[in-house]
């Protein structure tokens, strides 16, 4: 098949949980035969020259870029405001990248248009339009508008919670109005599945978790002859993030200390605020970006996931499990894994709780071994990168045959 992929950022470098998402799938359906064009976004927070790809993943595909200024406009917020839409998705409406999809579409055959997340959405008439015959794919990376609620409850300023939670509804109204329209959706996770499902007058849904090719996550659990860092690896620039992280800070390593004074924290993560960057915080070495994620976690023992807001699936706990990285994390952070807690990892959303789990890592390295060993198993069993994109397959076919028919 020709497949036409859609992106709100460079899927490369895969260096958080979307651009990893995005670019499994591409590299397993391009292992399988098919031609894929990916045309993205390059906005001021995510931005990669196509030309500068390396020559492994150039190969996978055709990359081509549009630029997409998402920064503020008072125009185009005050015209959102005013006539209701929603300023989230505003952001990521261009004229320029209308225009390449069009050109695309009038020069190629494709099979099959996938769209990486609600934000496209807004293209979907466009690609109607100029193709009725072709089935369009909504793969959706969260429940958007649900994460933006949480982040509402959060806010401490009454106005600022007001305006957050408006703008929460009108993204949930988008989402629910443009849903329906697709040919069929590949959901995150179960989870979010049955949310969609629960709205019912929705296309046919199907569940694509995050996959992985377990051959390039070397297994390394902590080392049984010393205790063990801890350490957490997200983007810094994501305020789930940052509030989770400002919980860990006070309320949890406060409580580890008292049993373990010497344990070390370590924070990695892209694009952090440089107010957030220069904390003193006890124990906690806030390092910022890193090279490689996948050697930053291999060099690292107990991972923590302390979030409180969000949607879709922690991509960095599946890299994590995969690694056989013991994992604490709170209820919202492993929503739609399906993991077990106690199992394959470790749940708790309340401080004490969440810093005992932690203390029992760091005392007890038989259980901390045994626990890494049965988050890998739980991945080679779940997140076959192969066997979910094979799955991905039948549905295209699927919505293929329909078209033929009619």
């Amino acid at each position: 098949m020709k497949i036409l992929q859609l992106c709100k950022k460079p899927p490369f470098p895969a260096a958080d949980g979307e651009s990893i998402a995005i670019l499994s799938i591409t590299q397993e359906l391009h292992r399988r035969g098919h031609q894929i064009h990916v045309l993205y976004m390059n906005t001021p927070k995510h931005r990669f020259n196509p030309d500068d790809l390396p020559d492994e993943v150039n190969k996978i595909a055709q990359f081509e870029a549009v630029f997409v200024n998402t920064r503020f406009s008072f125009f185009r917020d005050t015209y959102a405001f005013v006539t209701g839409f929603s300023s989230h998705i505003m952001r990521f409406v261009s004229i320029e990248f209308i225009g390449a999809i069009r050109r695309l579409l009038q020069t190629n055959h494709f099979d099959v248009v996938q769209m990486e997340g609600i934000y496209l959405a807004y293209y979907l008439p466009v690609v109607q339009n100029l193709a009725p015959h072709l089935p369009v794919i909504m793969r959706t990376h969260n429940i958007e508008h649900a994460i933006w609620y949480r982040v509402a409850d959060e806010e401490k300023n009454p106005f600022k919670r007001y305006l957050l939670a408006l703008l929460a509804r009108r993204l949930e109204r988008f989402e629910y109005q443009m849903l329906p329209r697709f040919d069929a959706i590949a959901s995150i996770s179960p989870a979010d599945t049955q949310i969609m499902k629960n709205k019912g007058r929705m296309p046919e849904i199907m569940t694509l978790p995050v996959g992985v090719n377990t051959d390039k996550y070397p297994y390394t659990p902590p080392d049984n002859t010393t205790t063990p860092n801890l350490f957490f690896i997200g983007s810094l620039d994501w305020l789930p993030n940052r509030l989770g992280l400002q919980w860990l800070f006070e309320k949890v390593m406060p409580l580890v200390q008292q049993t373990y004074p010497q344990v070390q924290l370590m924070v990695a993560g892209r694009n952090a605020p440089p107010d957030f960057l220069t904390q003193q915080i006890s124990g906690v070495q806030i390092i910022g970006e890193v090279p490689n994620a996948i050697t930053f976690m291999q060099e690292q023992g107990i991972m923590l996931a302390p979030l409180f807001s969000g949607s879709g699936m922690r991509v960095k706990i599946i890299e994590g499990m995969a690694l056989g990285k013991p994992i604490v994390a709170t209820s919202i952070a492993a929503e739609g894994i399906g993991c077990q807690s106690g199992v394959d990892i470790l749940i708790a959303d309340e401080p004490q709780a969440f810093a005992q789990y932690i203390c029992q890592l760091l005392s007890d390295l038989q259980f901390c071994r045994q626990l890494s060993a049965n988050a890998r198993t739980f991945v080679h069993k779940h997140h076959n990168n192969s066997v979910l994109v094979a799955q991905l397959e039948d549905l295209y076919s699927k919505q293929l045959k329909k078209y033929r028919k009619n």
